[in-house]
């Protein structure tokens, strides 16, 4: 970034960009290949975006931040006005709104989505969008999660008072709560929390819901898809005992597990816990396989 008498401007590669009244230094980004440079500035009153030297279109109230698709190819930010939002993909307005949140691409890069909200008569409307089109509307919408192919989306809608998981615009499941949707990194499988009015959770994978606990999730599933594992708490006599349930076989119990969760690139997972005053790295593999073991002990 540099100054003269024409005003601030950003030097990328031996360019300079156009000169502006202000630029917020802590808006500069660059593209995951590091060929793309974009930033926020203020000139005349108006922010403006200025994407790969070139400004887009100008807003009242502010812009930002600008984020880039997996594959750099496309770019994407939301404009604001006093009382609207607007989304703004490859230097085209795409949609606007009176709120927009979660806006990010699908790992794949071909498509983009987010939370857009309205003012309602008992309340705010929330949709999520997705490449322009909305969806059903809620009460509230949040964990919005493309599957790793791009091909699928998953969020949670508030209504009333159940929250349901949507899939591709329609509700596969309904609960008090729902939290933490995952996807195995071959999107072949798919994982949540569920939680009911009872104040149970419950980790549901691939429809198949687990034994209720008094804390659960989130779930973790291996490189390969083939296993998944999540940290359950139960209180016991006054006290919490957490344990690891892998592919629903639950391990040995634990005053607390202390890390993620992990699996190694052999398939064994792996996780610290503590017993008293003993840190432990245990290796769990399933029962049919061979009973976790407690590799290392330490104060």
């Amino acid at each position: 970034m540099a100054q003269d008498e024409r005003g601030c401007f950003v030097v990328v590669d031996d360019r300079a960009g156009p000169h502006v009244d202000e630029v917020f230094q802590d808006s500069l980004v660059f593209s995951p290949d590091g060929c793309r440079c974009a930033y926020s500035t203020l000139e005349g009153g108006r922010n403006c975006a200025v994407v790969d030297g070139v400004p887009g279109p100008t807003f009242g109230s502010d812009v930002g931040p600008v984020c880039f698709s997996k594959d750099s190819q496309h770019y994407a930010y939301v404009g604001k006005e006093p009382a609207a939002s607007t989304v703004v993909v490859d230097g085209r307005r795409r949609g606007t709104h009176r709120f927009v949140s979660l806006l990010e691409f699908s790992p794949d890069s071909q498509s983009w989505a987010c939370a857009a909200g309205a003012v309602a008569h008992e309340g705010w409307c929330w949709s999520a969008i997705v490449d322009g089109r909305p969806d059903v509307e809620f009460d509230y919408v949040r964990s919005l999660v493309f599957s790793p192919d791009g091909s699928h989306l998953a969020y949670v809608g508030g209504l009333g008072d159940l929250e349901y998981l949507m899939l591709d615009g329609r509700a596969i499941a309904a609960h008090y709560s729902v939290r933490e949707p995952v996807y195995s990194a071959d999107g072949s499988r798919f994982a949540y929390v569920a939680v009911g009015d009872d104040g149970r959770f419950s980790v549901v994978a691939d429809g198949l819901t687990g034994p209720g606990h008094d804390q659960a999730g989130p779930a973790v599933f291996s490189s390969s898809g083939s296993q998944f594992a999540y940290t359950c708490g139960d209180l016991r006599s006054g006290r919490f005992q957490y344990r690891v349930a892998l592919d629903g076989e639950v391990g040995p119990a634990y005053d607390g597990i202390v890390s993620p969760l992990a699996f190694a690139d052999s398939g064994v997972l792996e996780y610290v816990a503590t017993r008293g005053h003993e840190v432990w790295l245990v290796s769990h593999v399933r029962r049919l396989d061979a009973p976790a073991v407690d590799r290392h002990s330490g104060r």
